[in-house]
C-alpha cells in the first residue's frame, strides 16, 4: 500500500538567490534531498512565514532575509509544491514591514552609504523606532521617529544628529549639549585640554592662556633702563596700577586652569 505524503512538510534548504524583484522578502531555495540535483533556474520561491492573517503591516514587523548560500527550514504546505515558506531562526515572523517602507524611514540618515536589496535588515517597533543593521557594508542604527538618529558608517565614524540635548553623567563628571539652548556645558573638578593651538569664533579670536601673561609681567618688574641719574624702575604714575600688583590679580581674573603640554 502506497503510503500518501502528509503536509505541511519541513526541510532543510539552502538559499541560493535573494534577489527578489518585488522586494518582498523572498528567496531562491533549494530543497534538500529533493531538489538536491534541480538546475538553479529551476528552483522554487519561498516566502518568509508569518504568523499574522496578512503578514504585512505598514506600523511595526521586520525584514531578515537570510544570507546567500546560507540553510534555512522551509515549510512546503501542498502537493504541487507551489506555496513554500521559510522560518526564520526556526520561527515564524510576527509581521513583515514593507521593505521599501523601511528605506523611506532611513531615508534621512545623511552619513549613510546607499543600501543595495536585500540590505538592510531592520526591524521597527509600534512607537516608529527603527532599528538597522547592513550587513553587507558594515553600517548599522537607530532611527527616532523624532528625527534623531545615531549611525555608524562602514569606515567606523559614529554621528548623532538632530538630537536636542545629550547628557553624559557619572559619579564625579557631567557633560551635556542642549541643541535648542545652544548650550555645551561641563561640570567637573578639572578639564584639561592639550592642544598646540586654542581658536573661538572660527579662529577669529584666540584662548589667552595665564602662564606666558604671568611671564611677560616678571620680565617686565625686572626691567630697568638707564637715566642720566642711573638706572631706574619701571615708572608708572601715581593714578595707574602698579606692575607688581597685576600678577596677582591675574589668578583673581582665573577661574579654571587650561593645562596643556
Amino acid at each position: 500500500m502506497e503510503h500518501k505524503q502528509e503536509y505541511p512538510l519541513y526541510r532543510p534548504a539552502k538559499v541560493i538567490d535573494v534577489a527578489d524583484e518585488d522586494e518582498t522578502g523572498k528567496i531562491q531555495v533549494r530543497i534538500i534531498p529533493e531538489l538536491k540535483e534541480v538546475p538553479d533556474d529551476l528552483l522554487p520561491w519561498a516566502s518568509p512565514r508569518k504568523q499574522s492573517t496578512t503578514g504585512i503591516s505598514e506600523e511595526i514587523g521586520r525584514h531578515n532575509v537570510p544570507d546567500q548560500d546560507s540553510v534555512v527550514i522551509v515549510v512546503i504546505y501542498n502537493e504541487s509544491w507551489s506555496t513554500i515558506d521559510y522560518l526564520e531562526d526556526g520561527m515564524s515572523i510576527s509581521e513583515i514591514y514593507p521593505y521599501a517602507k523601511g528605506i523611506e524611514d532611513l531615508g534621512n540618515i545623511e552619513e549613510k552609504e546607499d543600501f543595495e536589496y536585500p540590505q538592510p535588515r531592520f526591524e521597527r517597533t509600534k512607537d516608529g523606532v527603527v532599528k538597522a543593521h547592513d550587513t553587507e557594508q558594515g553600517q548599522l542604527g537607530l532611527y527616532h521617529p523624532s528625527g534623531l538618529y545615531v549611525w555608524i558608517n562602514p569606515a567606523g565614524e559614529l554621528f548623532v544628529r538632530k538630537f536636542t540635548r545629550v547628557l553624559v553623567s557619572g559619579e564625579n563628571v557631567e557633560f551635556e549639549m542642549n541643541d535648542e539652548d545652544g548650550l555645551v556645558r561641563i561640570k567637573t573638578e578639572t578639564v584639561e585640554v592639550e592642544a598646540d593651538t586654542y581658536q573661538v569664533n572660527d579662529g577669529s579670536d584666540s584662548v589667552v592662556l595665564f602662564s606666558p601673561l604671568e611671564e611677560i609681567i616678571e620680565k617686565l618688574l625686572e626691567h630697568t633702563h638707564t637715566a642720566p641719574s642711573g638706572p631706574t624702575s619701571p615708572a608708572h604714575e601715581s593714578n595707574q596700577t602698579p606692575l607688581s600688583t597685576l600678577k596677582p590679580n591675574l589668578r583673581d581674573m582665573e577661574s579654571k586652569t587650561i593645562t596643556s603640554d
